[in-house]
Order: structure tokens, then C-alpha cells, then sequence
């Protein structure tokens, strides 16, 4: 997992089923829903996700980024 830029992130995902791939993004997003606890209060946050998988999306790195892009900004 790494910060792409501003507040994306990407995580790479070796050895994993497209299944197993979107049960981790559900799990994410869960876990984002609870709130951060801070001393000024609770701070709640949103995700959105966009997922692709190589080779079955596309080839190249900047393909797969491109498709994930557009997803996220879909959801």
C-alpha cells in the first residue's frame, strides 16, 4: 500500500482472487465508517474505490491507474 497522490492510495494485491480483491475493498470501506476519535470529537471519513486487475483490465501500469481513476470517481 502506498499514497499515489493528495488522498489516493493504492494497494497491490499479489496472488489474489478478483473475489478476495473486492472483499478487502468491502472490509476498507467498513472500517472507514466508524469514526476516528480525536479530542475535538469524532471525525467520520468516506472511500471510494476503484479496482482493476492485471491482465483483465488492461496491460500497462498507466492503463490499470487510468481505469481505477475512473471508477473511483464513479463510486
Amino acid at each position: 500500500m502506498y499514497r499515489y497522490g493528495g488522498d489516493g492510495f493504492i494497494i497491490l494485491c499479489f496472488d489474489y482472487t478478483a473475489e478476495e480483491v473486492n472483499e478487502l475493498a468491502e472490509e476498507l470501506a467498513e472500517d472507514f465508517k466508524r469514526p476516528w476519535k480525536l479530542q475535538a470529537g469524532e471525525v467520520y471519513c468516506g472511500t471510494s474505490t476503484g479496482i482493476t486487475c492485471y491482465p483483465r483490465d488492461a496491460a500497462t501500469t498507466s492503463d490499470l491507474l487510468h481505469l481505477a481513476d475512473l471508477q473511483m470517481y464513479e463510486a
